[in-house]
């Protein structure tokens, strides 16, 4: 009876240094407690600068979702596709429908590819900082694309100063900011494992 209480204490007292050596500490009694209390966790999680990407998605998905079914409502409910096409009315330009075709598609794919980019960020796929900063590049792209073709329009060469040529401004300076986040921050790196 007092052999086998002897064991347990033995492989009791030797288990419970062992987790010491673990965490990279020396297996000597005390040794590793101090090391253990001053290493700061790994920077991990949707914390941090990533809650501004978390909310930033979720409105841009909103702002899309509004905006396409503004333009399905205005285009097709409201008369304005008879409106673009019409070459008899005074403001027509034969870029406008396709002008409106493009920005319906536009706006499907940015939705799209939204809610694709929420998905990955909540599951932390390991691919994620690299389609995010895919995604702010299509943007950019799209909203350049956008402004081109409403310059080739005179009637609407006035909507580029205030609506376009500042959602152009405001897409590249997230691009600017966030690309180089995803690529560098350590907190990315250590959250998007999957």
């Amino acid at each position: 009876m007092g052999e086998s209480r002897r064991k347990a204490n033995r492989n009791q007292g030797t288990s419970r240094w062992r987790h010491v050596g673990r965490r990279g500490g020396s297996t000597e009694r005390g040794a590793g407690r101090s090391s253990g209390a001053l290493t700061k966790p790994p920077l991990s999680g949707l914390g941090g600068w990533l809650w501004l990407v978390q909310l930033g998605l979720a409105l841009q998905l909103a702002v899309f979702a509004a905006q396409l079914a503004g333009l399905i409502r205005y285009l097709f409910a409201d008369g304005g596709w008879p409106a673009i096409i019409d070459s008899q009315a005074p403001d027509y330009h034969p870029l406008m429908a396709p002008l409106a075709v493009y920005e319906l598609a536009e706006l499907a794919v940015l939705l799209l590819a939204t809610a694709m980019m929420l998905a990955g960020f909540y599951r932390r796929l390991q691919a994620f900082p690299a389609w995010i900063a895919l995604y702010l590049l299509a943007c950019l792209g799209a909203v350049a694309l956008e402004c081109v073709f409403i310059l080739l329009m005179p009637s609407t060469r006035e909507s580029v100063l205030q609506n376009s040529l500042p959602a152009l401004l405001r897409t590249a300076v997230l691009a600017a900011a966030w690309i180089p986040y995803f690529r560098r921050s350590l907190r990315v790196r250590n959250t998007f494992v999957h």
